[in-house]
């Protein structure tokens, strides 16, 4: 398993198709139809968590959203996970847990 973060903005034509394919999987036109999201405006992600197959195929994917906020008058990045998707034939094998745990990792650390 591969585990790789990197911000949106620098991810590549093919790295942005596997995205798109793993996102129409997930989520096929008569489930969006229905989805009790699919009148929302989601924030795209800043940096994307993407976990492939030791073959290199993209299965699940983690998107990390960073905001400035205050605390007690001082600016302060706030930050969140969204968009975590594993595609159905591979969901169950933890490909969403390691991709959850290296944004996690990256959120605390502050390395993105």
């Amino acid at each position: 398993m591969r585990v790789d973060l990197k911000p949106v903005a620098t991810l590549d034509d093919d790295e942005r198709a596997a995205l798109k394919a793993l996102t129409g999987a997930v989520y096929p036109p008569e489930v969006v139809v229905v989805s009790p999201g699919r009148h929302f405006q989601w924030a795209p992600p800043d940096y994307s968590v993407l976990v492939c197959t030791p073959e290199g195929e993209l299965v699940s994917h983690v998107g990390i959203v960073v905001r400035t906020g205050t605390l007690d008058g001082a600016a302060v990045k706030i930050g969140g996970v969204g968009s975590v998707k594993t595609h159905p034939q591979a969901q169950g094998r933890g490909y969403a847990s390691a991709g959850l745990r290296r944004a996690a990792t990256a959120l605390h650390d502050d390395h993105q």
